[in-house]
């Protein structure tokens, strides 16, 4: 399974005029892991263009090595004041 968000709208950052975001894209993508979608990977990625010039960002997460945890925990009654 697969998220894709695309051009999102960053016009709510300051100081917008001293560095101007384009292209941005956020992907995630899920796998089944015993029965649950769990992520497996998010890339985040734009453009951004300042004064000096253009630059491109790609940020790849990994997640990998899922395990269930083991709790423990027990329910009490509340002790009556009477």
């Amino acid at each position: 399974m697969r998220y894709a968000f695309e051009n999102a709208g960053l016009d709510f950052l300051r100081f917008r005029w001293l560095l101007r975001a384009d292209g941005v894209q956020a992907v995630m993508e899920l796998a089944p892991v015993r029965g649950v979608w769990m992520p497996a990977r998010m890339t985040l990625s734009g453009r951004a263009t300042t004064a000096l010039g253009a630059y491109a960002l790609t940020f790849t997460q990994e997640f990998f090595d899922y395990r269930q945890a083991d709790t423990g925990a027990r329910l009490a009654e509340p002790e009556s004041d009477r």
